[in-house]
């Protein structure tokens, strides 16, 4: 149940260009602290722990493919909508081309 709401939530926000792009930023952030922090702050705490050092480095990893599926799935969106765009006004020039053939041909 919550699982699905987790989904839902998620779905919802990657079909909302802003959410989606305040989330790629959040994540970005994210991924910059959490590395950072595994360097500077925790680096001799889990240089003495290797099991906890491959799990927060794991967590780590999954960010970062997060972060990346996030950007590819905006690029792909972006790139359809500018097809689309691009198509529907080819389609309306073609129109205004037509109607000034029309009219030029009701002149003569």
């Amino acid at each position: 149940m919550l699982w699905q709401a987790i989904v839902t939530l998620f779905l919802a926000i990657l079909h909302h260009k802003k959410a989606r792009r305040k989330m790629l930023f959040m994540f970005s952030i994210g991924t910059l602290l959490f590395t950072i922090l595994g360097f500077k702050l925790f680096g001799n705490f889990l240089e003495q722990r290797p099991i906890i050092f491959s799990l927060y480095w794991l967590f780590s990893l999954v960010l970062v493919t997060l972060m990346l599926m996030i950007a590819i799935y905006d690029f792909l969106v972006i790139r359809k909508d500018m097809k689309t765009l691009k198509g529907s006004e080819l389609h309306e020039m073609l129109g205004e081309i037509k109607k000034e053939i029309s009219r030029k041909r009701n002149d003569e």
